[in-house]
């Protein structure tokens, strides 16, 4: 029973351990220290952006300063590189905050955005040799060889068609032939006007598409005269390079390197942040969180367990693993060899979580590892519940309007995946993933009718609309009979969520007979207090 549990629990609680996996990692990596080479005193360092803002700033200060070593000429080239490249952004690198203009993206935050991929499990799966590569590949000579190769393919059809328009431009000096508009005397002078606005590395969009101009009809007899002919001759020329050129633009090889070509400089400047990143956390003595996982990998093996228990002067019979669908492949492989131990004792585990609740991908987190991996790689030792599958999936929590309307909800987006995703291997595998995922998440409803659930598709809203349609919302809410308690508020940036307090104060100072009482995170620093804010007005 539940009290006995509880007892035998509080009676053996020294025995019992309650932790993180992360914090659980950095247990056994402190006591692993000597053996995976890190200094016994050595700091966690929590944030990997942080850890790649200091590098990328150590690098742009080096590209300022009058240092002129290979390192810093390279990663010069590369910016500037970046900078010509990204005509979209500002182009004042060392701009570290938004512009004044929210309509030009900062371009140290572009290149903060790459580097913060560093922290991801792929990446360090093959860093070691992607770092051996770019420490001995001289990349600015492959860049140009590529983009020399490459370019051309795409470049030589394009100029021949520009050459081409400019003499057939040249042959429509008449006015005739320069009126515009759908005369058969003007189409080849719109053929001009038409190939001058061509990007070279855009294919046009079928709208814009070049086709030859026509031979019957009108233009028949026109293009009797010699001089028409002529125009004509020339316009099919323009459509022949046009076809070269656009062929070779959807060729795979040119395709590739217009993906490449964005990312390329990044790369080259990558070799320069990671060295940055590597010196502070060898001038730190320090461990970024994320890198736990990593170092542990490489050390453990499925025999490890015991060697782990010896020298942490304890040992672990029984593991609960709660939320086991935020769990990364790194760390369900560390996690295996002791699971694999305490199986082989008969010892029972537990393993408990819901793909379908996977909220840290963005973290490695992975949830095929519960659905497939797992099972697979402990079919020997699963003792799934007799249960029917139904019965594991009651809501035993919300009304039925609230459940009834998840259960139409997902199961239009289970339908509407096909229909969604573009054509691709990759894709639709993805996709037929996401299909078997949320393909029973139909639930059972206890609770008796009731609940209310309502979707408003709207634009964006301005903060003052956004903040009265809010409170419209809540006003309405008690109005139908609901309660303060019942009701919450979801927002998803703290500065809109300031906002709407603030709309929620100023509401109760002008209707003090019908108050909204709240509490926030917000609401509840000392800064916010009405009594504070008198105070520190009085002193000043």
């Amino acid at each position: 029973t539940a009290a006995r549990a509880l007892r035998i629990l509080l009676v053996n609680y020294s025995d019992f351990n309650v932790s993180t996996i992360d914090s659980f990692f950095q247990t056994v990596l402190r006591t692993l220290a000597y053996e995976v080479d890190q200094p016994q005193s050595y700091q966690v360092e929590l944030e990997s952006d942080y850890v790649s803002r200091v590098g990328l700033n150590a690098v742009l200060d080096d590209v300022d300063s009058s240092r002129r070593d290979k390192d810093t000429i390279e990663a010069a080239e590369w910016i500037s590189r970046i900078v010509r490249e990204d005509k979209s952004a500002s182009w004042n690198i060392y701009e570290k905050y938004e512009p004044e203009n929210k309509n030009v993206p900062s371009l140290y935050k572009t290149m903060l955005n790459h580097f913060g991929r560093i922290d991801n499990e792929d990446y360090r799966q093959y860093r070691d040799e992607l770092n051996e590569y770019l420490e001995h590949e001289n990349l600015m000579e492959l860049y140009d060889e590529l983009a020399a190769a490459i370019e051309l393919k795409y470049l030589n059809p394009y100029d021949e068609m520009q050459g081409l328009a400019r003499e057939l431009d040249a042959l429509c000096s008449d006015p005739e032939c320069r009126k515009g508009g759908n005369k058969t005397e003007s189409k080849p002078f719109n053929m001009v006007r038409k190939v001058y606005k061509y990007k070279p590395d855009k294919a046009p969009k079928d709208k814009d598409e070049l086709v030859p101009l026509s031979r019957g009809g009108k233009a028949a007899a026109l293009i009797q005269d010699p001089v028409w002919a002529e125009r004509w001759d020339k316009a099919d020329e323009i459509c022949e390079a046009y076809d070269r050129w656009v062929t070779n633009l959807r060729r795979p090889e040119v395709r590739l390197w217009f993906v490449l070509k964005d990312n390329f400089p990044f790369l080259g400047l990558l070799k320069c942040v990671t060295r940055r990143r590597r010196d502070y956390l060898l001038d730190n003595s320090s461990v970024e969180l994320g890198e736990t996982s990593f170092i542990l990998h490489k050390f453990f093996k499925d025999d490890i367990a015991p060697f782990v228990y010896e020298r942490m002067g304890t040992r672990l019979h029984h593991f609960l693993i709660d939320e086991f669908q935020d769990t990364s492949r790194l760390q369900w492989a560390n996690l295996r060899p002791l699971l694999l131990n305490s199986l082989s004792d008969d010892a029972d585990n537990l393993i408990i979580g819901d793909a379908k609740q996977s909220i840290y991908r963005f973290r490695n987190a992975e949830p095929d590892l519960i659905t497939n991996v797992v099972p697979r790689e402990l079919e020997d030792y699963i003792n799934l519940p007799t249960r029917p599958a139904r019965e594991a999936n009651t809501n035993w929590r919300s009304l039925r309007a609230v459940v009834e309307w998840n259960n139409a909800f997902f199961d239009f987006v289970r339908r509407r995946i096909p229909l969604i995703i573009e054509p691709g291997e990759r894709v639709v595998a993805v996709g037929e993933k996401l299909q078997r995922l949320y393909g029973d998440v139909r639930q059972d409803i206890v609770k008796s009718d009731g609940g209310y659930v309502r979707v408003d598709m709207v634009p964006d809203l301005k903060d003052e609309d956004l903040c009265e349609r809010t409170l419209g919302l809540i006003i309405d809410a008690l109005d139908r009979g609901y309660s303060q308690k019942d009701i919450a508020v979801l927002v998803s940036t703290n500065g809109t969520g300031t906002k709407i307090i603030d709309a929620m104060r100023n509401y109760n100072a002008e209707t003090p007979d019908r108050t909204l009482r709240f509490v926030s995170e917000q609401s509840l620093l000392i800064g916010n207090s009405k009594a504070v804010s008198l105070i520190e007005s009085v002193l000043r």
